[in-house]
């Protein structure tokens, strides 16, 4: 692993073997709020059971890129997280 990989795996609090490799982790509150707040047809619905992964991302200014998945393990959503603290989510 590289040492850029390294540091965004210590900033995201991931350990380095899982960061970007699959490692798929629940939703965490942050990552709900993001949905619900972009997402209006997912507002009201039960988020129980749909998973995140953080992957690489070359944007200027993002930290991670995000792919969410349903409890069926289908990626339904795409999402990144800023370096200045905001995350954005939109359907894949």
């Amino acid at each position: 692993m590289n040492l850029m990989a390294s540091v965004r795996s210590r900033i995201n609090s991931q350990p380095e073997a899982v960061f970007g490799e699959g490692a798929r982790s629940p939703l965490n509150k942050q990552i709900t709020a993001a949905i619900k707040k972009h997402i209006a047809s997912l507002r009201d619905a039960d988020l129980t059971g749909y998973t995140y992964e953080h992957r690489h991302s070359d944007f200027a200014g993002a930290r991670t890129d995000l792919v969410i998945y349903d409890a069926s393990s289908t990626p339904v959503l795409a999402g990144r997280e800023f370096n200045s603290g905001p995350t954005s989510i939109w359907p894949r």
